[in-house]
């Protein structure tokens, strides 16, 4: 992940809303002042920039209309680009702009603090030819009520999504999640409800999901697919602070202090913290999330904007413990799937296709996994530092195969296992090399006549395309198996 902060240009390291114009150019809303990112400089709009001046400074909401026109919500009010300055619409003048979307009918509609929707239609030529405004004194769904006093006051706004024909939906605080069609104003009957709804995003299928407000440790997303009932998702994300879109249909949820997690449906497939990602995401604490068009994501945080591209190199976490993340050792199945062997277990997950978490395989909790490998039939073999494991497709778990004659004390530490076309081989640390023979392993060498313990210390294998087996050792240098012939390799100085 990189970032970009104040030290950057950015006027404030608190960004709120992110979007991108038709030039590729990036908008930044912060809380003191808008910017704009070309890729190498930083232009900065204030409210104290004379006539192009913005309505206050602290940006909440960033969108482009039909027309590519650029629009903001800011503390004080509603404003478009025109040209290089910025035009307040009179109506909006003082209210606190939460959001802003362009409909598919190419309205705009902003929803503010003070509990006001405005569905602003757009002429021809992009101007606004009328502006219809729905308030709290319009309707009491409107108006939140105190359980402490019983006084009313206008429901706080902080969301809208485009629902079914020309209902629109919105996020509320004390609500949940009202429904606007015309102008009447309706409450959905959502089981379980969210009351305190920070985020509403409708994805590519037009199920909408909602984040809201939750303990830290608790779940506070959900999604609903229309004319069923809402689902409250099992991930313990807390507050959920901003919704997003992602490639191949995927979710960004942006949370309040537990970083940001990507979904595709319900599961999970990354979790994105301050802790595991070296602090390239630079806080957990994310205000907006937005994929550019060329698929990277922008989060928007307390600490400047974090920019992440899918497809560079990244790090993966595989459990929470530092031992869990110590790798050993690769290996990609011929049915594509993609085993990691680690301090503290084996994890397992699809190699290819979208995201997904790794999971950890039961059989080797808390063991050191030191190589896997598959034999022609399709077998996966794992070497731990206690024994060698397999499984066949048929079988629910993994079984020992143990060495037949006895060791005395010496640990059964298979270090590297490797596939021909005929045999399977495995090198068992301070024993030698062994091949896998049906239900029995037979040492192949070095033979048990032989004294020198340090050809047995193997801690590699590898096949070459001569046919040839390759064998290193901690200190006796490298082998070859040829033939059925082992034979030192000597290193011309």
């Amino acid at each position: 992940m990189g970032a970009l902060t104040t030290f950057h240009g950015l006027p404030s390291n608190n960004v709120r809303a992110i979007a991108q114009d038709m030039d590729g150019i990036l908008w930044f809303g912060t809380d003191n002042g808008l910017a704009k990112y070309d890729g190498r400089r930083m232009q900065i709009f204030s409210a104290q920039d004379g006539q192009n001046k913005l309505p206050s400074n602290r940006i909440r909401a960033i969108c482009l209309d039909a027309g590519k026109r650029l629009w903001i919500g800011a503390d004080q009010g509603c404003a478009r680009l025109n040209g290089e300055s910025f035009e307040t619409l009179p109506e909006t003048q003082g209210k606190t702009i939460n959001s802003i979307i362009a409909l598919s009918s190419g309205q705009i509609v902003a929803v503010s603090q003070q509990g006001e929707v405005y569905r602003i239609t757009l002429n021809a030529s992009g101007e606004v030819a009328e502006i219809k405004t729905l308030k709290p004194p319009d309707n009491p769904l409107l108006y939140s009520q105190s359980a402490r006093n019983g006084e009313r006051s206008p429901l706080p706004l902080t969301g809208a999504a485009e629902g079914r024909n020309d209902e629109l939906l919105l996020a509320s605080l004390r609500r949940g999640v009202p429904s606007i069609d015309g102008e009447s104003v309706s409450e959905p009957a959502l089981r379980p409800r969210p009351f305190y709804v920070e985020a509403i995003f409708k994805d590519d299928s037009r199920q909408i999901w909602i984040g809201a407000q939750a303990t830290r440790s608790d779940r506070g997303l959900f999604l609903w697919r229309r004319g069923y009932a809402l689902s409250k998702l099992a991930l313990r994300t807390g507050t959920v602070t901003a919704l997003g879109g992602g490639a191949d249909g995927e979710l960004w949820a942006g949370t309040e202090s537990n970083g940001v997690f990507l979904l595709k449906g319900e599961m999970l497939l990354e979790h994105f913290t301050f802790e595991n990602t070296a602090g390239g995401l630079r806080s957990n604490r994310v205000y907006t999330v937005f994929s550019d068009r060329e698929g990277v994501v922008w989060f928007g945080t307390d600490r400047g904007v974090c920019r992440f591209d899918p497809g560079n190199f990244r790090a993966e976490t595989l459990g929470q413990s530092s031992a869990s993340n110590f790798v050993r050792s690769l290996f990609r199945s011929s049915k594509g799937y993609l085993f990691c062997g680690t301090n503290r277990g084996l994890f397992v997950r699809k190699a290819s296709g979208a995201r997904q978490s790794w999971v950890a395989i039961e059989d080797f909790n808390n063991r050191v996994v030191h190589s896997i490998g598959e034999d022609s039939q399709g077998r996966i073999w794992v070497g731990t530092a206690n024994g060698l494991y397999y499984k066949a497709d048929d079988q629910s778990s993994f079984q020992q195969l143990s060495r037949e004659e006895e060791t005395g004390n010496l640990p059964d530490s298979i270090r590297a296992i490797c596939a021909t076309k005929t045999n399977l081989y495995v090198a068992s640390f301070g024993h030698g090399l062994e091949a896998v023979n049906g239900d029995a392993r037979c040492l192949v060498w070095p033979p048990a006549s032989d004294s020198d313990s340090y050809n047995r210390q193997i801690l590699s294998l590898f096949l070459s395309r001569d046919g040839r087996l390759w064998i290193g050792t901690a200190s006796a240098g490298i082998f070859y198996l040829d033939k059925g012939e082992v034979a030192s390799f000597e290193v011309n100085s």
